[in-house]
């Protein structure tokens, strides 16, 4: 091998493909804009690493839509520049294995492109990268439990090291200390031990590094207190055994700007919005915090969200942690009572087979139908 390159590849996380926070179209926009930068510096596969989307989507709205073109463009691009597409999967209440539309988009049309989907925990052997730790979130109800999965696989393959791991969840090194107790967190220093070249995790929306473990944090803006710089990880294996990590600044995320405007008038406040250079016409998201006069504020709100449409106002109550959304009323919720008797629960749970896996329906009511009998039986014989 001339070269001192062994494989450059690209590691993207936390998509949220269906975030309505942001306008249609945003995060295909920025999504391209990293992809075609690592392709520009030579990478030959894209991982996405979990929370491809924010929620279950629907072909009735756009966001929908914009996913399905979103995997009809990649698949294609993709095959063109022999791009390998990994997808591993995330939160269940953020991705609902979703991704697999991408695997029939292949299918119906044609394309020959390299795609790997993967959805349980597993060690898997990929070509370009060796073995291959698959993590998903919330896999068992605890980390510890997941972890203890994780050294069977080791032991029935006979491998006392993964070559790389892929994963989606939270390493205690990227909470405060004070809550790492509280919280159920995988333990960067056992995953450390049992990964040769790096670990690449989703899940967290803030960029980080922890010796051999990096997160890209989200590759868009969703909300606000995320005003970081958002992108993806350009990898690069050097034939020596060296890894060089870049991260690629996504030029295109979402604004979303607070500022604190305490005993400031009108005019200074919109001074204050001046010097952030922000443009008035496009979208952007403007979060005017106080803890005073709280009246000015909204008027000043109402004020300029007819001068200016185009930007999300919103106001801040820190006075009473309490969020006033200028932009739209907020419909109430109506909360009507449930009795939670065995009826109302497997009525529940029939509902979410039927929207997760509707396929497995039958199968899975005659399963709920059977421990049912069975559990009311056995409060007969007691």
């Amino acid at each position: 091998m001339t070269s001192n390159l062994i494989f450059k590849w690209l590691w993207t996380q936390d998509i949220h493909f269906g975030v309505t926070s942001i306008p249609v179209g945003a995060v295909t926009k920025s999504f391209k804009y990293v992809y075609e930068a690592a392709k520009r510096r030579g990478a030959k596969a894209v991982v996405i690493g979990g929370d491809i989307t924010d929620r279950p989507l629907e072909l009735t709205n756009d966001y929908g839509s914009e996913f399905v073109e979103f995997g009809i463009w990649l698949l294609k691009d993709a095959e063109e520049n022999d791009i390998e597409i990994i997808i591993i999967e995330g939160t269940p209440s953020h991705d609902w294995k979703q991704a697999r539309i991408l695997e029939q988009l292949k299918r119906a049309i044609g394309s020959k492109a390299k795609l790997v989907y993967i959805s349980s925990l597993s060690i898997v052997y990929l070509e370009n990268f060796g073995n291959v730790l698959i993590v998903p979130d919330q896999w068992r109800p605890s980390t510890a439990t997941t972890l203890l999965e994780v050294k069977t696989i080791l032991r029935e393959k006979n491998l006392e090291q993964v070559d790389w791991a892929f994963m989606h969840g939270s390493f205690d090194y990227q909470v405060p200390e004070f809550l790492r107790k509280r919280l159920d967190l995988h333990d960067s220093n056992e995953y450390n031990k049992i990964v040769k070249k790096g670990i690449f995790i989703g899940h967290e929306h803030t960029r980080s590094s922890h010796l051999k473990i990096n997160c890209a944090g989200s590759i868009e803006r969703t909300k606000h207190g995320q005003e970081e710089e958002k992108g993806g990880l350009f990898i690069e294996e050097l034939i020596t055994g060296k890894i060089h990590v870049e991260f690629i600044r996504n030029a295109h995320a979402q604004i979303f700007k607070d500022i604190m405007v305490d005993d400031l008038t009108p005019e200074e406040i919109f001074r204050a919005i001046e010097d952030l250079k922000i443009n008035l016409e496009s979208f952007a998201n403007i979060r005017l915090n106080a803890t005073k006069n709280i009246d000015v504020v909204s008027e000043f709100i109402k004020k300029y969200k007819l001068i200016y449409p185009e930007i999300k106002w919103s106001l801040k109550n820190l006075s009473s942690a309490e969020m006033i959304d200028s932009v739209s009323e907020v419909d109430l919720v109506k909360f009507s009572k449930v009795n939670l008797d065995v009826t109302a629960i497997k009525e529940m749970l029939i509902g979410r087979i039927a929207d997760k896996h509707p396929d497995r329906l039958i199968n899975l009511k005659s399963i709920l139908d059977n421990a049912i009998s069975r559990l009311e039986y056995a409060e007969v014989e007691s």
